[in-house]
């Protein structure tokens, strides 16, 4: 069993054993410049027309004509233009996966992954601020429901009664949202790969598109790092609970991965479980995840990837158009 919690079904595509896809070559690129250091960056690479006549030295992947761009705030932006179809591959990859949990809220990563694909302010809502009035009285319920859960002495009944009125609360909130939005705009302008992953060290998001919707992809994917609502969030937690008992709690090989991690790794967080415990999965409260959000999905931790038939020059402007502005937030 990987080490990954992802969050959204695959989407298996045919392997092209001759040329890589610009899917795999985004998500290579973006995992690649997320471990080198900010100042070990060589700046952008010579294009084709300019590349050195001597490359016996280099290695395939060096000798990518990939333009880099670190923007003031951090962001890294990785380029690679890629004649033929008229598509592209888009990745952003966050240095911040489950080493950055403490014990007691395990998971929260995994659980950030999901909540990012429920909209934004003005993506995913038919009214914000009636849907937002309900999350006050949703949290300070989930909170009681803590407590109660609590050892030594947790009261099971009274519990019980209190997730029967988050549930009801949630729903009444759920008739002002539009759901899925987020997913049908892309889905609607041609997108096919749009996923997520989780791992002990970085979150990714990736999609694939028609090279002609690059800006769309700049707005939503600028509005969801600058704007997200964590709608839906409880619901959202109970299927976050049921992918562990899918994945983990059901599958011997799940639970034997799972013992082999916390037997090697008894004091590093690799021995914790991406997905996490399911006691802390039951306890995540939105207020946690949101303060997990405004801690570590700055800007500085980002890296995007975008491989395809684009032009550099247009894909940095457009950088520069949306992301710039991003708030570069804690180093991970």
């Amino acid at each position: 069993m990987p080490p990954t919690g992802p969050g959204r079904t695959s989407n298996a595509g045919r392997t092209a054993f001759a040329r890589p896809r610009a899917a795999t070559l985004a998500r290579a690129l973006a995992a690649f410049l997320a471990w080198v250091p900010a100042g070990a960056s060589r700046g952008a690479a010579p294009s084709a027309a300019q590349a050195p006549a001597d490359t016996a030295g280099l290695t395939l992947g060096e000798r990518l004509p990939v333009v880099e761009r670190t923007l003031p705030n951090g962001m890294r932006l990785l380029v690679l233009e890629r004649r033929g179809a008229p598509t592209a591959a888009f990745v952003v990859q966050f240095r911040v996966g489950s080493v950055n949990e403490t014990l007691g809220s395990t998971g929260i990563a995994h659980m950030l992954e999901h909540m990012l694909f429920k909209g934004t302010t003005t993506v995913g809502t038919r009214n914000l601020e009636a849907e937002l009035a309900f999350f006050p009285r949703m949290d300070t319920l989930a909170d009681s429901i803590r407590r109660l859960r609590a050892p030594p002495r947790p009261d099971t009944v009274r519990a019980a009664r209190l997730e029967a009125r988050l549930r009801a609360l949630e729903d009444s909130a759920r008739a002002w949202v539009e759901p899925n939005e987020f997913d049908r705009i892309l889905s609607d302008h041609g997108a096919r790969g749009l996923n997520a992953s989780t791992d002990y060290e970085s979150t990714s998001y990736y999609v694939e598109l028609p090279s002609n919707r690059l800006e769309l992809w700049f707005a939503l994917e600028a509005d969801r790092m600058r704007n997200p609502v964590f709608r839906e969030f409880y619901t959202e937690r109970d299927v976050v609970a049921e992918e562990r008992r899918l994945r983990v709690e059901s599958q011997p090989g799940g639970l034997l991965y799972e013992t082999h991690m916390a037997a090697a790794f008894t004091m590093h967080p690799y021995g914790v479980p991406v997905v996490g415990y399911m006691p802390d999965i039951r306890n995540l409260t939105r207020p946690q995840v949101e303060a997990y959000y405004r801690r570590y999905y700055g800007a500085r931790s980002a890296v995007v990837a975008i491989v395809g038939n684009v032009d550099a020059d247009e894909v940095l402007a457009l950088a520069d158009r949306y992301f710039a502005e991003l708030p570069a937030g804690e180093e991970p």
